[in-house]
Protein backbone atom coordinates (compact mmCIF):
# COMPACT_ATOMS: atom_id res chain seq x y z
CA UNK A 1 0.00 0.00 0.00
CA UNK A 2 1.30 3.24 -1.10
CA UNK A 3 2.11 5.46 2.14
CA UNK A 4 0.79 8.89 1.81
CA UNK A 5 3.50 11.50 2.93
CA UNK A 6 3.28 14.75 4.05
CA UNK A 7 6.20 17.67 3.77
CA UNK A 8 4.87 19.53 6.49
CA UNK A 9 4.78 16.39 8.80
CA UNK A 10 8.58 15.70 7.73
CA UNK A 11 9.40 19.17 8.93
CA UNK A 12 7.46 18.25 12.58
CA UNK A 13 9.06 15.05 13.00
CA UNK A 14 12.52 16.38 11.69
CA UNK A 15 13.54 17.09 15.12
CA UNK A 16 13.12 13.68 16.26
CA UNK A 17 15.36 12.58 13.17
CA UNK A 18 17.86 15.16 14.22
CA UNK A 19 18.00 13.98 18.11
CA UNK A 20 17.83 9.96 16.90
CA UNK A 21 21.15 10.48 14.43
CA UNK A 22 23.41 13.16 17.24
CA UNK A 23 22.93 15.82 14.80
CA UNK A 24 22.39 18.94 17.21
CA UNK A 25 25.85 20.32 16.55
CA UNK A 26 24.33 20.91 13.09
CA UNK A 27 22.52 23.67 14.09
CA UNK A 28 25.78 25.36 15.55
CA UNK A 29 27.92 24.62 12.39
CA UNK A 30 24.58 25.96 10.26
CA UNK A 31 24.13 29.43 12.29
CA UNK A 32 27.56 30.36 12.77
CA UNK A 33 28.64 30.40 9.05
CA UNK A 34 24.97 32.20 8.55
CA UNK A 35 26.20 34.98 11.70
CA UNK A 36 29.53 35.32 9.67
CA UNK A 37 27.62 35.71 5.80
CA UNK A 38 25.40 38.03 7.93
CA UNK A 39 28.02 40.96 9.54
CA UNK A 40 29.56 42.13 6.07
CA UNK A 41 25.90 41.68 4.45
CA UNK A 42 24.07 43.76 6.97
CA UNK A 43 26.78 46.66 7.00
CA UNK A 44 26.68 46.68 3.30
CA UNK A 45 23.33 46.83 2.90
CA UNK A 46 22.69 49.63 5.31
CA UNK A 47 24.89 51.78 3.64
CA UNK A 48 23.74 51.29 0.18
CA UNK A 49 20.28 51.91 1.90
CA UNK A 50 21.47 55.21 3.94
CA UNK A 51 22.94 56.52 0.29
CA UNK A 52 19.81 55.69 -1.15
CA UNK A 53 17.65 57.50 1.30
CA UNK A 54 19.39 60.44 1.98
CA UNK A 55 19.74 60.85 -2.19
CA UNK A 56 15.47 60.57 -2.84
CA UNK A 57 14.50 63.78 -1.47
CA UNK A 58 16.56 65.83 -3.28
CA UNK A 59 14.25 64.11 -6.14
CA UNK A 60 11.22 66.15 -4.45
CA UNK A 61 11.70 70.03 -3.28
CA UNK A 62 9.52 69.62 -0.09
CA UNK A 63 9.79 73.09 0.88
CA UNK A 64 8.14 74.64 -2.36
CA UNK A 65 4.79 74.29 -3.28
CA UNK A 66 1.16 74.76 -1.51
CA UNK A 67 0.28 72.84 0.76
CA UNK A 68 -1.59 69.74 -1.11
CA UNK A 69 1.43 69.94 -3.51
CA UNK A 70 3.87 69.13 -0.61
CA UNK A 71 1.46 66.74 1.06
CA UNK A 72 1.19 64.39 -2.42
CA UNK A 73 5.06 65.07 -2.58
CA UNK A 74 5.22 63.57 0.54
CA UNK A 75 3.29 60.48 -0.32
CA UNK A 76 5.00 60.02 -2.85
CA UNK A 77 8.51 60.01 -1.52
CA UNK A 78 7.23 57.38 1.44
CA UNK A 79 6.00 54.99 -1.72
CA UNK A 80 9.34 55.20 -2.94
CA UNK A 81 11.27 54.40 0.10
CA UNK A 82 8.15 51.84 1.22
CA UNK A 83 9.20 49.87 -2.72
CA UNK A 84 12.48 50.19 -2.39
CA UNK A 85 12.95 48.70 0.98
CA UNK A 86 10.64 45.98 -0.14
CA UNK A 87 13.50 45.48 -3.23
CA UNK A 88 15.98 45.97 -1.22
CA UNK A 89 15.22 43.01 1.03
CA UNK A 90 14.46 40.73 -2.08
CA UNK A 91 17.51 41.52 -3.68
CA UNK A 92 19.45 41.05 0.00
CA UNK A 93 17.24 37.53 0.61
CA UNK A 94 18.32 36.08 -2.67
CA UNK A 95 22.43 36.53 -2.41
CA UNK A 96 22.67 36.08 1.03
CA UNK A 97 20.40 33.05 0.45
CA UNK A 98 22.45 31.62 -1.90
CA UNK A 99 26.05 32.70 -0.91
CA UNK A 100 24.54 30.66 2.49
CA UNK A 101 23.35 27.67 0.14
CA UNK A 102 26.96 27.18 -1.56
CA UNK A 103 29.20 27.73 1.25
CA UNK A 104 27.04 24.84 3.95
CA UNK A 105 26.73 22.84 0.64
CA UNK A 106 29.32 20.20 2.20
CA UNK A 107 27.71 20.40 5.36
CA UNK A 108 24.34 19.63 3.57
CA UNK A 109 25.77 16.31 1.46
CA UNK A 110 27.26 15.30 5.13
CA UNK A 111 23.98 15.63 7.13
CA UNK A 112 21.89 14.15 4.33
CA UNK A 113 23.93 11.24 4.11
CA UNK A 114 23.70 10.88 7.65
CA UNK A 115 20.33 11.12 7.66
CA UNK A 116 19.76 8.23 4.78
CA UNK A 117 22.22 6.03 7.29
CA UNK A 118 19.96 6.28 10.07
CA UNK A 119 16.73 5.84 8.44
CA UNK A 120 18.06 2.58 6.62
CA UNK A 121 20.80 1.54 8.48
CA UNK A 122 23.16 0.99 5.11
CA UNK A 123 26.63 2.33 5.72
CA UNK A 124 27.71 4.54 2.92
CA UNK A 125 31.49 4.82 1.88
CA UNK A 126 31.95 6.69 -0.50
CA UNK A 127 35.70 8.09 -1.94
CA UNK A 128 37.27 11.60 -1.92
CA UNK A 129 36.95 11.87 -5.33
CA UNK A 130 32.92 11.03 -5.28
CA UNK A 131 32.38 12.82 -2.21
CA UNK A 132 33.84 16.08 -3.88
CA UNK A 133 31.69 15.50 -6.90
CA UNK A 134 28.79 15.77 -4.83
CA UNK A 135 29.93 18.77 -3.11
CA UNK A 136 30.39 20.47 -6.46
CA UNK A 137 27.09 19.67 -8.34
CA UNK A 138 25.30 20.86 -4.82
CA UNK A 139 26.99 24.23 -5.59
CA UNK A 140 26.49 23.90 -9.02
CA UNK A 141 22.76 23.28 -8.41
CA UNK A 142 22.50 26.15 -5.97
CA UNK A 143 24.08 28.35 -8.63
CA UNK A 144 22.37 27.57 -11.58
CA UNK A 145 18.78 28.03 -9.55
CA UNK A 146 19.76 31.27 -8.58
CA UNK A 147 19.87 32.36 -12.76
CA UNK A 148 16.41 30.74 -13.22
CA UNK A 149 15.07 31.79 -10.21
CA UNK A 150 16.33 35.70 -11.34
CA UNK A 151 15.10 35.25 -14.84
CA UNK A 152 11.63 34.16 -13.55
CA UNK A 153 11.54 36.60 -11.10
CA UNK A 154 12.55 39.57 -13.28
CA UNK A 155 10.17 37.47 -16.01
CA UNK A 156 7.51 38.17 -13.43
CA UNK A 157 8.28 41.54 -12.75
CA UNK A 158 8.37 42.78 -16.72
CA UNK A 159 4.69 41.04 -16.95
CA UNK A 160 3.08 42.95 -13.72
CA UNK A 161 4.15 46.51 -15.62
CA UNK A 162 2.12 46.08 -18.78
CA UNK A 163 -0.82 43.44 -17.24
CA UNK A 164 -2.88 44.68 -14.48
CA UNK A 165 -3.64 41.27 -12.94
CA UNK A 166 -0.08 39.83 -12.93
CA UNK A 167 0.99 43.13 -10.75
CA UNK A 168 -1.39 41.76 -8.26
CA UNK A 169 -0.24 38.53 -7.65
CA UNK A 170 3.51 39.25 -8.51
CA UNK A 171 4.59 39.02 -4.83
CA UNK A 172 2.89 35.54 -4.28
CA UNK A 173 3.85 34.32 -7.66
CA UNK A 174 8.13 35.47 -6.99
CA UNK A 175 7.41 33.66 -3.56
CA UNK A 176 6.20 30.45 -4.37
CA UNK A 177 9.10 30.51 -7.44
CA UNK A 178 11.90 31.20 -4.65
CA UNK A 179 10.48 28.33 -2.33
CA UNK A 180 10.30 25.47 -5.44
CA UNK A 181 14.30 26.75 -6.05
CA UNK A 182 15.04 26.75 -2.61
CA UNK A 183 13.91 23.15 -1.99
CA UNK A 184 15.25 21.89 -5.22
CA UNK A 185 18.90 22.57 -3.70
CA UNK A 186 17.84 21.06 -0.57
CA UNK A 187 16.66 17.83 -2.23
CA UNK A 188 19.50 16.82 -4.68
CA UNK A 189 21.90 15.67 -2.55
CA UNK A 190 19.82 12.79 -2.06
CA UNK A 191 19.02 12.14 -5.22
CA UNK A 192 22.32 11.86 -6.75
CA UNK A 193 23.43 9.93 -3.45
CA UNK A 194 20.77 7.93 -5.01
CA UNK A 195 22.11 7.36 -8.44
CA UNK A 196 19.33 9.66 -10.17
CA UNK A 197 20.11 10.73 -13.40
CA UNK A 198 19.35 14.55 -14.49
CA UNK A 199 16.33 13.77 -16.46
CA UNK A 200 14.86 10.86 -13.32
CA UNK A 201 16.07 14.43 -11.08
CA UNK A 202 14.30 16.81 -13.00
CA UNK A 203 11.06 14.52 -13.13
CA UNK A 204 10.91 13.72 -9.68
CA UNK A 205 11.00 17.94 -9.09
CA UNK A 206 8.37 17.61 -11.74
CA UNK A 207 5.86 15.82 -10.01
CA UNK A 208 6.40 16.40 -6.66
CA UNK A 209 6.08 20.14 -7.61
CA UNK A 210 3.84 21.33 -4.65
CA UNK A 211 5.70 19.63 -1.78
CA UNK A 212 8.82 21.49 -2.84
CA UNK A 213 7.04 25.03 -2.83
CA UNK A 214 6.05 24.08 0.57
CA UNK A 215 9.32 22.94 1.46
CA UNK A 216 11.00 26.05 0.46
CA UNK A 217 8.17 28.23 1.89
CA UNK A 218 8.73 26.54 5.73
CA UNK A 219 12.44 27.36 4.87
CA UNK A 220 11.86 30.78 4.82
CA UNK A 221 9.28 30.90 7.52
CA UNK A 222 11.70 29.19 9.98
CA UNK A 223 15.03 31.63 8.84
CA UNK A 224 12.86 34.89 9.24
CA UNK A 225 12.34 34.18 13.02
CA UNK A 226 14.48 36.34 14.73
CA UNK A 227 17.63 35.15 16.00
CA UNK A 228 17.08 31.66 16.23
CA UNK A 229 16.09 31.18 12.90
CA UNK A 230 19.38 31.31 11.17
CA UNK A 231 20.73 28.53 13.44
CA UNK A 232 17.49 26.12 13.03
CA UNK A 233 15.93 26.56 9.64
CA UNK A 234 18.70 25.10 7.61
CA UNK A 235 19.17 21.94 9.75
CA UNK A 236 15.77 21.33 10.21
CA UNK A 237 15.49 22.02 6.20
CA UNK A 238 17.79 19.18 4.94
CA UNK A 239 16.47 16.92 7.64
CA UNK A 240 13.31 17.14 6.45
CA UNK A 241 13.66 17.34 2.48
CA UNK A 242 15.74 14.37 3.13
CA UNK A 243 13.23 12.00 4.87
CA UNK A 244 10.97 12.91 2.34
CA UNK A 245 12.68 12.35 -0.92
CA UNK A 246 13.26 8.99 0.56
CA UNK A 247 9.94 8.26 1.32
CA UNK A 248 8.63 9.06 -2.27
CA UNK A 249 11.14 6.88 -4.05
CA UNK A 250 10.52 4.33 -1.56
CA UNK A 251 6.72 4.72 -2.60
CA UNK A 252 8.07 4.45 -6.41
CA UNK A 253 9.73 1.11 -5.67
CA UNK A 254 6.71 -0.40 -3.89
CA UNK A 255 4.47 0.16 -7.33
Amino acid sequence: MEQKISILTEFIESLSIIKKANLYWGFFIAGIVGIIILIPFYFLSDYFWQMFSSALPNLFNLETGNTITIFFKEMILFLLKLIMNLLFFIVYYFLFRSILLTILSPFFSYISEKVQKTISGNEYNFSLKENLYFIKRGIIITLKNLFKEIGLTLIILLLSIFIPFINIITPALIFIIQSYFMAYSFIDYTLERNRFTAKESSNFMKQNKLSLCIGGALFTFLYLIPIIGIFIAPLITIVALTTFTLKVINNSLKR
